[in-house]
């Protein structure tokens, strides 16, 4: 005997129980323990994607722009191919109008005569200011004659196809058809571009597109006139306005340069970023002096950024010719132009007739009409969407 007891059968019997549960248990427990880990493994995986997601994509709609209150707040989509396809809209959409204008519009005659008679009325002058440059006697010559001044128009349209003219030996006539016609690309490209920021239906995005493109003044955008380069120029500006990156800053206020060096009309249009700012932060904004440099200093740079095109035209014409406000003489004495800034306000400013076919003056009055209807109805839209946003729930 080697002086051990033998286990009686029930102790036997609950010892191996006791041996069951404890297994049990660490099985239960080692079961938890992956269940867990799982669940962390899932939240890592599901964290690395919703990261890889925000930085592919992006919302087409700048929750800080609010142009409008009429539109969905915002939208995921690809942001590279989004932008691609508003550039290959807005070169459809401008090959488009090129082909009509030169297939229906231009007189019979081979394909470059047709072409060519895209150069009308201003384009002579702006052809005359690649060609010579700015030159004027002071004061300006008392009636139209672009051999003797020819200050009458802002610099950037002829600058970029003096550009064409002499760095790519084009001929002025084409070398200003090819900057209007890729600024009216630009242009066109922009509007689809804010049109998917609004997350507009193709059928409204095709109606707009359309009813631009409808209206008499749309033949401008592709013939040698600065207004497709103006009105690219303000979009891009309006567009990377509505973004708060430094990027976007910087190309808000090249934008903004373009625009005010193309027309007279962009040097109030820069101050849009300072405007929609104060509007964000109200009137307290305002009265904390204090924080002005950090409240405004921002859209103050961008604002005067974009002023800096007109501005430089004006200090050419001071140490050139001596009368900073050259281009504004020119208009009075040669062109006969009397500003009237509240025409917009004035009822004499709108014609109301069924304007004839065949009168393309009457039907461009008209347009003038129907444009300001629409941009009253839109107005009292916005601001019934903002005041209603105002009210308390």
């Amino acid at each position: 005997m080697d002086g051990t007891e033998p286990v009686p059968p029930l102790c036997r019997f609950g010892l191996t129980r006791r041996i069951r549960v404890l297994r049990y248990r660490e099985s239960s427990r080692c079961v938890r323990i992956n269940v867990e880990q799982q669940r962390q493994k899932t939240a890592v995986i599901s964290a690395e994607t919703e990261t890889r997601k925000q930085i592919w994509e992006e919302p087409c709609i700048d929750r800080g722009f609010r142009i409008s209150s009429a539109v969905p707040p915002t939208r995921t989509m690809f942001r590279p191919f989004a932008m691609a396809k508003a550039i290959f809209a807005g070169l459809t959409v401008t090959l488009l109008q090129l082909g009509m204008v030169v297939l229906l519009l231009a007189p019979d005659g081979p394909w470059e005569y047709r072409y060519q008679t895209l150069v009308q009325h201003d384009s002579y002058w702006f052809a005359n200011i690649v060609n010579r440059g700015y030159q004027t006697i002071v004061p300006p010559i008392s009636h139209k004659m672009m051999e003797v001044s020819n200050t009458a128009f802002f610099p950037a349209y002829p600058g970029l196809a003096a550009g064409l003219h002499y760095g790519l030996g084009l001929a002025t006539e084409n070398a200003l058809l090819i900057t209007a016609q890729a600024a009216a690309w630009g242009f066109w490209t922009y509007f689809f571009l804010f049109c998917n920021r609004w997350n507009l239906p193709l059928a409204w995005q095709l109606l707009g597109a359309l009813g631009i493109a409808s209206h008499p003044a749309a033949f401008f955008l592709v013939a040698a006139y600065s207004e497709s380069l103006f009105l690219m120029a303000l979009l891009g500006f309006l567009f990377w306005t509505g973004k708060e990156t430094r990027q976007a800053r910087v190309l808000a206020a090249l934008h903004g340069m373009v625009m005010s060096a193309t027309r007279i009309v962009g040097l109030p249009c820069a101050f849009i970023p300072l405007v929609r700012r104060v509007w964000e932060l109200g009137w307290r904004g305002i009265v904390n002096v204090r924080d002005w440099f950090r409240s405004y200093g921002g859209a103050f740079l961008v604002s005067f950024a974009a002023m800096l095109g007109g501005l430089a035209f004006f200090v050419y014409c001071q140490l050139r010719f001596g009368n900073w406000n050259i281009y504004m003489l020119t208009q009075q004495f040669g062109w006969g132009i009397e500003p009237d800034y509240f025409a917009v306000f004035r009822p004499s400013s709108y014609h109301w007739f069924t304007p004839a076919l065949e009168n393309p003056t009457q039907a461009s009055q008209m347009a003038m009409t129907i444009g300001g209807l629409m941009l009253l109805a839109l107005a009292l839209l916005e601001f019934s969407g903002a005041f209603r946003r105002r009210l308390p729930a």
